[in-house]
């Protein structure tokens, strides 16, 4: 009984345990299609911006200013690709929707290195910086600096949501808080969704510079030590060298003379 015991307990973790190592498995390979579909997702809404034309939307969308739309569009992803592109710059403008492509490739890139990285628990935080990122954009044109220019179909450049609360005129946040109040509460959410976005940490980042640029100082001055050494080191065998064969010469001199 003892011994049919102990094979019962064997199989059962035997089977366990493959159906952990299965579990896992599967695990990994949805981790890299899902990287895949970000990093894919993320390409294509890139290439849809940076190509994006007003005359490719269709005439049926509230934002469209061309009847008829260019056909074929000349946008690179196509007409889907310019419909996605026109949403994001009438919602959030020019520099989030940027920002958006890049946290989709950002994300994609991270997820197959790092499997057990959660997107779905920083949404809400890629929300805020998206948004924040709109504010900013509406308040100093930062697309301007970036060298995008700002399609003539949207309200502005941070898009209706950009608009709507940063504009220096006619937005929520400066009336409500005025001008150096809006600019301190945008920027410190967006810094603040940034590190919880990328979990970087700008204190810790500064810090370990510092560190390492203090260890490069001291090696290179480790180096430079030990370059000395080395050049005294050589001098003075240089000079140990030719006062050997001085003696060596002036013994020679005095045995031919004597």
């Amino acid at each position: 009984p003892r011994a049919r015991g102990s094979v019962v307990l064997k199989h059962a973790a035997v089977g366990l345990l493959s159906h952990a190592v299965a579990r896992k498995y599967k695990l990994s390979a949805w981790n890299e299609v899902f990287s895949l579909v970000l990093l894919f997702a993320g390409t294509l809404l890139f290439f849809a911006l940076i190509s994006y034309t007003p005359k490719d939307i269709p005439s049926w969308l509230w934002f469209s200013h061309f009847s008829p739309a260019n056909h074929p569009a000349q946008n690179f992803i196509g007409p889907l690709g310019a419909i996605v592109a026109g949403i994001c710059y009438q919602l959030i403008g020019v520099f989030a929707s940027l920002l958006l492509a890049a946290v989709l490739l950002g994300f994609g890139a991270a997820k197959l290195f790092y499997p057990q990285l959660s997107v779905t628990t920083r949404i809400p935080w890629i929300a805020l910086f998206l948004v924040s990122g709109a504010c900013m954009d509406q308040a100093w044109r930062i697309s301007d600096f970036l060298g995008r220019k700002v399609p003539v179909d949207i309200r502005g450049p941070g898009g209706l949501i950009g608009y709507g609360l940063s504009d220096e005129h006619h937005g929520l946040l400066p009336a409500a808080l005025g001008p150096v109040g809006s600019v301190l509460l945008i920027v410190g959410v967006y810094l603040t969704t940034l590190i919880l976005v990328t979990g970087l940490r700008p204190i810790h980042f500064v810090r370990e510079m510092v560190n390492l640029t203090r260890r490069s100082v001291t090696k290179r001055h480790e180096w430079q030590v030990r370059r000395r050494i080395r050049k005294s080191d050589l001098t003075e065998q240089i000079k140990t060298d030719k006062q050997r064969r001085a003696h060596e010469r002036i013994q020679t001199q005095l045995k031919k003379n004597g």
